[in-house]
């Protein structure tokens, strides 16, 4: 069945999504990677670049993991108020709602990983 296998390469995607590669953002080109229960954003950043501003609170959870390099996330009011990761498979997760800004301590890789949280069983 056509379709059901799409190859790519995510750093590929940083300037025409600033590096998200699968959600609903994407032009129907991208065939399966357009979708609106996930997004993946592969982030390559430069030393010293960061994110002033805070990032609008995404409905969606979601996972930062550090690939390479050291990044650190600030989450005004929140408990933890900062978090760096500094080794390769350390990760950040923050619930949807929860406003964040950045900054790349040295040149970084990170991976982004948003998602519709599930309702469990039984709760409504």
């Amino acid at each position: 069945m056509p379709g059901r296998i799409h190859i790519g390469n995510a750093e590929n995607f940083q300037t025409s999504t600033r590096g998200w590669f699968v959600g609903a953002f994407l032009d129907d080109h991208h065939g399966p990677l357009k979708t609106d229960d996930l997004q993946l954003k592969w982030g390559h950043h430069p030393p010293g670049e960061q994110r002033h501003e805070l990032a609008e609170p995404a409905a969606m959870a979601s996972i930062t993991i550090l690939i390479s390099g050291t990044f650190r996330l600030d989450f005004p009011g929140q408990d933890p108020g900062s978090v760096v990761l500094r080794e390769q498979g350390d990760f950040a997760y923050f619930g949807p709602g929860v406003p964040h800004t950045w900054q790349a301590e040295d040149q970084s890789v990170i991976l982004t990983v948003r998602w519709r949280p599930t309702v469990p069983a039984g709760v409504t």
